[in-house]
C-alpha cells in the first residue's frame, strides 16, 4: 500500500477527488500495474489504453501527458479547444466567428481534424 493517505495529500492543495485519483494511480505503481519503462516503451495507443482505466485520468489528460511528460512527437488532440482552433485557423476558417456564438461549438469535425492531419505524420 502506498504510504501517503489522502489527507496527507489534502495538505499539497488537492481536492479529496484529485487525491484519491493520485493515491491510486501511486498503487497501480506500487503493485506493478504500471512501470515507467511501459510508458516510455510502450506505443501510444498502449500507453492511452492503460492510462485511461485509470480513475480520474481521460483521454484528454492522457494526451496531455503523452505530449508534455512522456515527449512523444505524435500525440494529435482533436479535443483540445486550442488544437481544433488552430486547424481551422491554418484551414482558413474564420474562428472569430465561431468563438462569439459561445456554448457548445466546434471548430470542425475530429474526422476531418485527422484527415487533414495526416500529412503532418509523424510529428502531430
Amino acid at each position: 500500500m502506498c504510504s501517503s493517505s489522502i489527507e496527507v495529500l489534502r495538505t499539497a492543495g488537492l481536492s479529496q477527488r484529485k487525491a484519491e485519483y493520485v493515491l491510486g494511480i501511486a498503487e497501480k505503481f506500487h503493485k506493478g500495474e504500471l512501470t515507467t519503462s511501459f510508458l516510455f516503451s510502450a506505443s501510444y495507443e498502449e500507453v492511452l489504453e492503460e492510462l485511461i482505466k485509470v480513475r480520474g485520468l481521460g483521454k484528454w489528460s492522457v494526451e496531455m501527458f503523452a505530449c508534455f511528460g512522456l515527449k512523444r512527437m505524435d500525440v494529435f488532440s482533436t479535443g483540445d479547444l486550442g488544437v481544433q482552433r488552430g486547424m481551422a485557423a491554418l484551414m482558413g476558417r474564420d474562428v472569430s466567428k465561431l468563438k462569439a456564438k459561445g456554448g457548445k461549438w466546434k471548430y470542425m469535425s475530429e474526422k476531418e481534424m485527422e484527415e487533414i492531419s495526416e500529412k503532418f505524420k509523424p510529428y502531430r
